[in-house]
């Protein structure tokens, strides 16, 4: 297995940029690597906006790249399929923005078979989405203009798991500060 983590967005709604935001220490892209690093051999961190900064952040982390999506402006699809150019086997995605994912639905997610396997909690399907090494091809030469397109084409597996955390991205302060408040009362 491979990983890729969408980081190349502006954060509009965040009043800084968000995937340096700190809880517990961490910045929050780190985070989302802790979470998916035991499961996968590499980790591709597709970066735009704060390119730099990112890579800085990562520079000494083994088997993690930052690739840069200088399309990035084109929207999610296109970093999602700027990862794919690099993987080249089954791998987990997911945006930075979701970093608290439990262990245990990585775990859950390698056990379950499928083309397109998704978590869901609740009856709400969430993050990481582990994609098969067969759809690299049709994912690269894909005309979607979003991954949901893409998908909606494949059947897909659901995988219940006990993780309200695959629900859980971190859009504006009001999220952060809620989450934050969250970890500290669950002593993450």
């Amino acid at each position: 297995m491979e990983g890729i983590i969408l980081a190349a967005g502006y954060s509009t709604r965040f009043p800084d940029y968000k995937m340096v935001q700190e809880i517990n220490n961490r910045t929050l892209i780190e985070h989302t690597i802790h979470q998916m690093k035991e499961y996968v051999t590499q980790i591709f961190v597709v970066t735009g906006y704060h390119h730099e900064l990112i890579e800085t952040i990562l520079k000494d982390y083994k088997n993690v790249s930052c690739l840069y999506n200088d399309e990035f402006d084109n929207g999610m699809f296109s970093s999602v399929k700027k990862g794919v150019s690099m993987v080249n086997d089954s791998f987990f995605l997911i945006p930075g923005d979701c970093p608290f994912v439990k262990k245990s639905t990585y775990e859950a997610l390698l056990d379950a078979d499928g083309e397109v396997v998704i978590p869901s909690y609740k009856m709400k399907s969430g993050h990481p989405i582990k994609i098969s090494k067969t759809l690299i091809e049709s994912l690269k030469k894909s005309r979607a203009v979003h991954l949901r397109e893409f998908i909606n084409t494949y059947d897909k597996q659901y995988v219940t798991v006990d993780d309200s955390w695959i629900l859980e991205d971190i859009d504006d302060k009001d999220t952060f500060e809620r989450i934050k408040g969250r970890l500290e009362n669950e002593n993450y």
